[in-house]
């Protein structure tokens, strides 16, 4: 999994935990089943734009929340987004 996807995922986990969310609660709220979604987060660079948007609405979160920071990158060990080389 590249960086990029793993801070998605990480990110949308941490939106989750936030939300008090679970995965099966989410992958039902947006129209997907369990599996399905537990796919997506084992690769979470399979996220399009409308998904991530649909998860940030029913997560009350800013879609931007579930995105890489503009600073994150390989080499900066992303606190956030728990990216470590």
């Amino acid at each position: 999994m590249d960086w990029m996807g793993k801070c998605v995922g990480n990110r949308i986990e941490q939106a989750m935990a936030e939300a008090g969310v679970g995965q099966s609660e989410l992958a039902h709220r947006i129209g997907i089943s369990r599996l399905v979604f537990a796919a997506r987060m084992a690769a979470p660079a399979t996220f399009e734009a409308a998904d991530l948007i649909l998860i940030a609405a029913t997560l009350d979160c800013p879609v931007q929340a579930l995105l890489p920071d503009p600073r994150c990158s390989p080499d900066a060990h992303c606190a956030t987004c728990r990216i470590e080389n």
